[in-house]
């Protein structure tokens, strides 16, 4: 199951005050004239869209992908011409990589990360550029190339795999936390937490690490959204308390919701989650199984457009989902418990404490569920 996503499936310096700032890339890729390549963050978590706000000026060569097929982050496709020119502007420095879909492959194939900086730089792009190292000669992206070797050797190349393994996220996180004390407005420590957090999922040295960051940094409406994000699971994480959720006028859980079983199954989905109802068959066997053991199982399906709803009860009723289901139209249970990924499921006891959070690992839950009701 995987957290994170490919939009296409599915600048810093010492001075963190920043206006908008405007950027120019003239972008060369001499091998691949009238092809696509795809221009946005490079990986993005579910819930963390709003992230990144690159604002870059369309023509008839250069399309804003996201708008036209309803992507909430940044993304922009472009036509490879002889010269190409990226315009645009940026609130904050942010990350950002080309990435190019093979239709012979049907592979998708990313360049490395590198930072939006104001001022006019040039790209030159390789015939095949699948994980090509980008360098950008400014502030920002030279600091990025300095602050990654702090880490490097915790790294660990996979052949089979395009992504490098990390083999201690507790000792990378010791070192950012002491890179962020010298430097407290560095927004490429903060991109590299929120990375880490795409990546690994939740962990305590995140919030710690943040902590150390200046007040005016604090201040940014990206360090808010993501403290506000981080503080919001690191309070609903196992041994915690279910907070009370509120659907609409008529529908909510509260403590008093788990009062008369020894445990309730939460399964939290959506309509374009594809493992989320490959997975009802499973669910439903489950319950079956236990539904003499005073477990009580709901649904919660993350949808609020109505046509999105008509589509959820007819997957429900195909997949014969009877028990209580519930519509999170006001994204209160998303923001409360930190939903960034499906499927997303817990376990609370009858004291409405959480003892099990996972993102669809039904392994763990049925391996809970026979050792204490079995």
């Amino acid at each position: 199951m995987k957290t994170t996503f490919f939009f296409l499936l599915a600048l810093l310096s010492s001075n963190f005050l920043y206006a908008q700032e405007k950027f120019k890339i003239e972008l060369s890729w001499p091998s691949h004239l009238n092809d696509n390549i795809f221009f946005s963050p490079p990986i993005i978590r579910r819930g963390f869209e709003d992230f990144y706000n690159i604002k870059l000026n369309t023509n008839e060569n250069i399309f804003d992908f996201g708008k036209r097929y309803g992507f909430k982050q940044s993304a922009f496709q472009i036509i490879i011409k002889e010269k190409n020119f990226l315009e645009g502007q940026f609130d904050y420095p942010q990350p950002v990589s080309f990435q190019y879909f093979n239709s012979k492959t049907k592979q998708i194939y990313l360049s490395s990360t590198f930072f939006l900086d104001s001022g006019y730089y040039k790209i030159l792009l390789p015939s095949m550029f699948d994980a090509y190292e980008i360098r950008v000669n400014s502030p920002i992206n030279n600091e990025y190339s300095n602050f990654k070797k702090l880490f490097s050797d915790l790294y660990i190349k996979k052949p089979d795999n395009n992504f490098d393994s990390l083999t201690s996220l507790t000792k990378k996180q010791e070192r950012i936390g002491s890179y962020i004390k010298n430097n407290p407005n560095s927004y490429v420590a903060f991109w590299e937490i929120v990375d880490d957090y795409t990546h690994h999922g939740y962990d305590a040295t995140y919030l710690n690490n943040l902590y150390s960051f200046s007040t005016e940094f604090k201040k940014s409406e990206v360090y808010k959204k993501f403290e506000g994000r981080l503080k919001a699971e690191a309070l609903t994480a196992v041994g915690n308390e279910f907070p009370n959720i509120s659907f609409d006028k008529n529908n909510s859980l509260t403590k008093k919701s788990f009062e008369n079983y020894k445990v309730t199954f939460i399964d939290c989905w959506s309509t374009t989650c594809l493992p989320c109802i490959r997975a009802m068959p499973e669910i439903l066997a489950m319950h079956d199984k236990y539904k003499n053991r005073s477990i009580n199982f709901i649904t919660i399906t993350d949808e609020s457009e109505p046509k999105r709803i008509e589509l959820a009860k007819k997957i429900l009723r195909k997949n014969n989902i009877k028990w209580a289901n519930y519509f999170d139209i006001n994204k209160n249970f998303r923001n409360k418990l930190n939903v960034t990924s499906y499927p997303f499921q817990l376990l609370v006891d009858q004291n409405g404490k959480i003892i099990l959070r996972t993102t669809g690992n039904l392994k763990e839950i049925k391996k809970y569920l026979d050792k204490e009701f079995l």
